[in-house]
């Protein structure tokens, strides 16, 4: 690949919000071990995220795992479907990166 090409599955970086990884464990999903490499970053009483720096399509795989919250009969609280929310708009900006002026 040389350096004018993009690469088709960048290394992002990207916070997932802790109730959106505590569901992806409760539930026993299959991507939860990719949660284990991110960084715990506490927020005091509010909560934490995880910080993990990987490949896009993991992001995404991660995000899939998760699309049963958008489904109004999957029981989850408001806070889960709102990380859920927030996470999909991070991996969105992520695929879709703004275009530098000319």
């Amino acid at each position: 690949m040389s350096e004018s090409e993009p690469d088709d599955d960048p290394i992002v970086t990207l916070n997932i919000p802790g109730v959106l990884a505590d569901y992806l464990i409760a539930v026993e999903s299959p991507v939860a071990w990719l949660l284990t490499d991110g960084k715990v970053i506490h927020y005091g009483e509010r909560g934490y995220s995880v910080k993990l720096t990987t490949q896009l399509s993991l992001h995404e795989l991660i995000l899939s795992a998760a699309r049963a919250l958008k489904d109004p009969e999957v029981d989850a609280p408001v806070a889960v479907r709102r990380a859920y929310s927030k996470y999909t708009n991070r991996v969105r900006r992520e695929q879709c990166p703004p275009t530098k002026p000319r």
